[in-house]
């Protein structure tokens, strides 16, 4: 890759951003896919997506690697779809779960907020932008990897229906 002057730069932040926006919008669709395909499996490919899109963004750089288009559009695309998978896990928690739900979708609005830390880390503490994603794509892994395998059942609960983590571990094995 080559360095762009500050008006090709900015030409090309707008085709990311506009590519992004894009990926995000067909998100939408993922709550019909959950629903055909069930949770677990729908949970195990957003989570994929995801993290194979914060991985491509750390490895991402202007000169030797520029793979922020298709970076930016798999995290925005796995992101909301992974967003929606886990929905259904929030119906284990009984009486408490709009609790969760509140609190899910706080984490998923903070979530906007991870690039900028990043770049406060980046800046401020001296990490590398590769070091600070790598942290968050393993951190992806972990959570979602653990949701999907863990709590995600391969059917969709229905709302009120009695669940625990002995049905759940009944239909993994």
């Amino acid at each position: 890759g080559t360095v762009l002057a500050c008006a090709e730069q900015e030409v090309s932040l707008n085709l990311v951003y506009t590519l992004s926006v894009l990926a995000y919008g067909f998100s939408t669709i993922w709550g019909l896919v959950t629903d055909k395909i069930g949770p677990k499996l729908s949970n195990l490919i957003s989570g994929t997506i995801l993290f194979a899109g914060v991985l491509l963004l750390a490895f991402s750089d202007s000169k030797t690697c520029d793979a922020f288009i298709p970076a930016c559009c798999l995290v925005s695309f796995g992101g909301p779809s992974a967003y929606w998978s886990n929905f259904h896990t929030t119906n284990l928690l009984g009486k408490t779960r709009y609790m969760m739900v509140s609190l899910y979708s706080g984490l998923w609005i903070a979530g906007g907020l991870m690039l900028t830390i990043v770049q406060n880390i980046h800046f401020g503490v001296g990490y590398s932008r590769r070091d600070c994603l790598l942290v968050i794509a393993g951190l992806v892994f972990f959570f979602w990897a653990m949701n999907a395998l863990c709590m995600s059942p391969f059917h969709k609960y229905e709302p009120d229906e009695r669940v625990s983590i002995r049905f759940i571990w009944q239909e993994i094995i």
